[in-house]
């Protein structure tokens, strides 16, 4: 039921998720054509810049928008009788809203980096292309180093582990704030600043070593009780009239 319940998730937001994406990858299109040939119109060239630099920001505003939005209807408003009365637990509900956003996230990075892609392929001269590919390939021979496919890992568990836990900090300043029915947006906007507030006075307290193994099992650690605060809110003082 789990794979269920992302699956939809999914389905909805690429649809409200897809045209943007499309769109930037357009506006790249057109960007890196506009560069390669040297368009003469600086006043058109700097329009296309300026919609792409915009559209780049809004493909990273608006998941994070609408996920929210998602998360209060789906699970806080009123759509909340219909899926709380499915046979799926509260931890569940949460741990697809969390996973479904985690994979957001991740199209909205490949998007991004694909549109840097494209107008660079577009925009380079046949000499520069041959350059680049000589690099990559460089860069590739070096894959095969073990301290570098370590290094790689490592940063990689941190951006994931380090996305998880901003995602369930949100969903739980979210249930916070549906306990403050008369300012509810208000009190959500506070937990959330309030978390990171109690997180990085626990964090220089602590003093944790720099070690990713302590920073990812601390990340967790924190996204457990996020994860918590949200479940114990959503199941036992969820309140949707």
């Amino acid at each position: 039921m789990l794979g269920k319940l992302i699956r939809y998730d999914l389905k909805s937001a690429m649809r409200s998720f897809g045209p943007l994406f499309l769109a930037l990858l357009a506006l790249s299109a057109v960007l890196g054509l506009f560069i390669r040939f040297n368009v003469s119109q600086d006043w058109l060239l700097t329009l296309v810049a300026v919609a792409y630099g915009v559209m780049s920001i809004v493909c990273w505003i608006i998941p994070i928008v609408i996920l929210t939005m998602r998360f209060k209807r789906n699970l806080l408003g009123d759509e909340g009788y219909l899926s709380f009365s499915l046979p799926v637990s509260t931890l569940e509900h949460i741990v697809a809203k969390v996973i479904s956003a985690l994979i957001i996230s991740v199209i909205c990075a490949v998007a991004v980096i694909a549109s840097f892609l494209i107008i660079g392929l577009l925009a380079a001269s046949f000499d520069q292309l041959k350059q680049a590919l000589q690099e990559i390939s460089a860069l590739f021979s070096r894959m095969t180093d073990q301290s570098f496919i370590t290094q790689m890992l490592q940063v990689l568990a941190i951006m994931i582990f380090g996305s998880v836990e901003m995602i369930t900090q949100l969903y739980a300043a979210l249930a916070v704030g549906h306990l403050v029915k008369d300012h509810e947006t208000l009190a959500a906007v506070g937990a959330f600043i309030g978390f990171s507030i109690i997180l990085s006075t626990i964090t220089n307290f602590l003093v944790l070593p720099s070690a990713v193994w302590v920073v990812c099992l601390f990340t967790v650690a924190v996204t457990a009780v996020y994860t918590c605060i949200t479940w114990f809110i959503l199941d036992r003082n969820l309140n949707l009239g």
